[in-house]
């Protein structure tokens, strides 16, 4: 399937269903840089169980000041396994920006999210405003790269919550 097709599989409805239902998260050391690059690390981390393997903290190379859970030495995997592992173990979502790591999620039938998805679920949860929206994701866009049909998919998900806003 070619990748500008995936977008119209995803049900923008199914993802604010998981949002409506999310209450923690395992983060992977991309998205934690970038959020925090764009200032929202700390707003998501209280508004959500954050949690990482102590090696992806590490990878990250962030303090631990932030609302993230940090779990010590789960094995001796690679930190991206341990991401994994953790996320089965506490039954959360995965917050990647990584997509082997979202890859690896799918296919153990982990529900999962990028860091652009984080902007539109704090906008969902009514923690930013849509002009907060329109500023934090232009700013994304400057540490990370999105394929168009993800930001396809992120019009068609930002439409639909402003429709039913």
């Amino acid at each position: 399937m070619k990748k500008d097709a995936k977008v119209a599989n995803i049900d923008p409805q199914k993802v604010l269903r998981q949002f409506d239902q999310l209450q923690c998260a395992v983060i992977d050391a991309c998205s934690m840089i970038y959020l925090q690059r764009i200032n929202l690390l700390a707003k998501l981390g209280a508004q959500l169980e954050l949690t990482t393997p102590a090696a992806v903290l590490h990878e990250a190379r962030l303090p631990a000041s932030f609302s993230i859970k940090v779990f010590d030495e789960l094995s001796r995997a690679p930190a991206d396994r341990q991401l994994i592992d953790l996320a089965l173990k506490l039954g959360c979502p995965v917050i990647s920006d990584d997509r082997k790591v979202l890859a690896r999620a799918d296919r153990h039938g982990l529900d999962y999210f990028n860091s652009l998805m984080m902007i539109f679920y704090l906008f969902h949860v009514g923690k930013l405003d849509r002009r907060q929206v329109l500023t934090k994701r232009e700013q994304i866009r400057v540490v990370a790269y999105y394929a168009p049909w993800i930001e396809a998919f992120a019009d068609r998900l930002f439409d639909l919550m402003n429709k039913n806003a």
